[in-house]
C-alpha cells in the first residue's frame, strides 16, 4: 500500500537501522522522518511496536518495586 500512496518501497531493515541509530544518538523525529521518508506515526509505530524497544509498564507490585529501585539507584 505504501508504494501506491508514496511511490516508495516499504521501509527496509537498512532504513530502520538508520533512523534508530539517529534516534538513539539524540536525533529529532522531525529530521529523521524526513531523511527516512516516513511519517511521524510510522516512526513512533516502528519504535513503540518493536519487541525490544517498546516500554513495558510494570504489571505486578514486585515489578513496580523493582522499577522503583532501579530509578532510585
Amino acid at each position: 500500500m505504501i508504494k501506491c500512496r508514496t511511490g516508495k518501497d516499504s521501509v527496509t531493515v537498512e532504513i530502520m537501522l538508520h533512523f534508530l541509530l539517529r534516534w538513539f544518538a539524540g536525533g529529532s523525529y522531525l529530521d529523521i522522518k524526513l531523511s527516512a521518508g516516513i511519517s511521524k506515526a510510522a516512526f513512533y509505530n516502528y519504535i513503540l511496536d518493536h519487541e525490544v524497544l517498546a516500554y513495558k509498564f510494570p504489571d505486578t507490585a514486585k515489578e513496580l518495586n523493582e522499577a522503583a529501585q532501579g530509578f532510585e539507584s
